[in-house]
């Protein structure tokens, strides 16, 4: 045998690594946030043997592509080892070798890949019973996400699996905790006939204080689990005493995760112990495709505040302006306008920068919504505000408009142009406004005339 030049050898990664070794590329969403399968960049001829593929069948295609079944959570081991480099060591089910497998996961040298190694760990006979476990396991979550898969009723999509999850595991209470970083609050809930709802009492929760809490559970573990409320009696008497209040006796909470940051939680209380199932991988999975929902969920809330709100006031903006016109002048209500717009803006601007212009804006907004409700108040653009009050007889408008004078006497509300308008019916609203713009710009001219240097 000839000696090996250890300075020039290199090792054939095909033959002489003892284990099974694959090379992985994530495919990623539509939004580029959550990993949907995993592409074959290498694997040897032991990943091969372990899987009975061909490695012509592997190479540049996907896992979804070879496998009828697979485990999810591969992915989110992907994602921590491509996107947050991260090395991952653990031991779970794969239904693709059909074996239990030891792995370790981490990046290589080429950013947005990564490289698994795999050992068969399975014993004959554990493996009958995990896998009959994991089989039933699989069956519950594929049922589950089908009653998850409704585009159109979010809410409805939310209810339905929490709904389809109590069947199968007979817990107290299942719920969803959202965080936007700043608050948690209990946004849905199925609670077990006789046990009372907690989702009024649990709104808007420091963040703080409840993940400090289960931080310390997830140093461990993917999910918090308390199996027996006693046993943390002695380590963790604050939670114990938190539990036993509410009659806890055991809980599973599993991370909803964006990009790595946690969103929120499903969590179940008293569930039924079921040795064929594996109620972890069922959350966790769960709350895997949850991400997904909650986030494009969010994403659409945004998108319709910003198409009728204005962000720095909160009130309709002008999108909305025009539609509450088109839709009140179909009608023969009553109508009272005001549009107001401030004074020695520019100066301001000029002065003291935009930081305090936009707080002049607001103070004008704050003022009207005072006095005429938020639900009347647009801003039409920049400094100006329409005022849109139907419904209201004239005595009732120029009762409220004296009152809004007499809150701008007040020396701390903003200087602003006020021109208002009553008509019998909306049929002439767009005139209305008009001639409303006509007064206030009248207006503005008077406080110019005194307050020359407010140009």
């Amino acid at each position: 045998m000839d000696p090996i030049d250890y300075q020039t050898y290199q090792p054939n990664l095909d033959h002489d690594i003892p284990v099974a070794y694959a090379v992985f590329s994530p495919i990623l969403d539509e939004t580029g946030t959550h990993i949907v399968d995993m592409r074959y960049v290498f694997a040897n001829h032991k990943y091969c043997l372990l899987t009975d593929r061909k490695k012509e069948d592997l190479l540049g295609h996907s896992l979804c592509e070879n496998f009828d079944e697979i485990n999810l959570r591969w992915f989110e081991f992907c994602y921590g080892a491509c996107f947050e480099g991260k090395t991952s060591r653990s031991r779970m089910y794969s239904p693709e070798a059909k074996h239990w497998l030891e792995f370790e996961v981490s990046p290589i040298s080429v950013p947005g890949y990564c490289a698994f190694t795999f050992l068969d760990v399975d014993e004959e006979t554990a493996q009958k019973v995990n896998l009959l476990r994991d089989n039933k396991t699989d069956t519950v979550i594929i049922h589950l996400l089908s009653a998850l898969v409704n585009p159109n009723q979010y809410t409805l999509a939310i209810q339905n699996v929490l709904g389809e999850l109590s069947e199968e595991i007979h817990p107290d209470r299942i719920y969803i905790l959202e965080t936007d970083g700043k608050t948690i609050s209990n946004t849905f809930e199925w609670c077990k006939p006789g046990i009372e709802s907690e989702i009024k009492r649990l709104q808007k929760l420091p963040c703080d204080q409840y993940m400090k809490t289960w931080n310390s559970y997830l140093k461990g573990n993917t999910s918090v689990i308390i199996e027996n409320v006693e046993d943390i009696k002695d380590d963790d008497p604050l939670v114990y005493q938190l539990l036993k209040s509410q009659d806890i006796q055991r809980v599973i909470n599993s991370p909803i995760y964006d990009n790595g940051k946690i969103i929120g939680f499903v969590g179940v209380d008293n569930y039924e112990r079921n040795d064929g199932l594996n109620m972890q991988r069922i959350l966790e999975t769960v709350a895997y495709f949850l991400s997904a929902k909650m986030v494009k969920e969010r994403l659409l809330k945004k998108l319709d505040f910003l198409s009728h709100f204005d962000a720095l006031t909160g009130v309709y903006n002008r999108n909305a302006l025009m539609t509450t016109i088109a839709r009140l002048e179909e009608t023969d209500k009553p109508v009272g306008i005001v549009y107001v717009d401030d004074n020695g803006l520019k100066q301001l601007n000029d002065t003291y920068g935009h930081f305090y212009g936009d707080l002049h804006i607001k103070k004008t907004a704050q003022t009207l919504v005072d006095c005429f409700g938020a639900h009347h108040v647009y801003r039409a653009g920049g400094d100006e505000f329409v005022v849109l009050v139907p419904g209201m007889d004239e005595i009732q408008f120029q009762s409220l408009m004296t009152a809004y004078r007499d809150m701008m006497q007040n020396a701390a509300s903003p200087s602003v142009a006020v021109g208002h308008q009553w008509i019998p019916s909306a049929k002439q609203l767009e005139k209305a406004i008009h001639q409303a713009d006509k007064q206030m710009y009248e207006d503005k001219a008077l406080y110019y005339k005194t307050h020359a240097a407010s140009r």
